[in-house]
């Protein structure tokens, strides 16, 4: 038995702690990257109806008007993801 690694198990306990937050970490930039890739895209989508609808002659006022509820609903949907998901994490 001389001479054979540790088990897992035998570590000391700052190891696992430090495992456990960087696996921690791990997830909340995992999660992260997922919530900005998602919002990137609704915004890009936004933005090309957009100007899909003022090209095709809607009035300006209501595209724009449009196109800043979406964005602000998509952007507090986000927010309230990230602060509802990372204290879980």
């Amino acid at each position: 038995m001389q001479g054979l690694p540790l088990a897992w198990e035998d570590l000391p306990a700052g190891v696992h702690a430090a495992a456990h937050k960087l696996r921690r970490v791990a997830r909340r930039v995992k999660l992260l990257f997922a919530l900005v890739g998602l919002w990137l895209l609704v915004s890009f989508a936004l933005a090309l109806a957009l100007g899909i609808a003022l090209i095709a002659g809607a009035p300006p006022s209501t595209a724009l008007g449009g196109y800043l509820v979406g964005f602000a609903g998509m952007s507090l949907a986000s927010w309230g993801i990230w602060r509802h998901r990372v204290s879980r994490l």
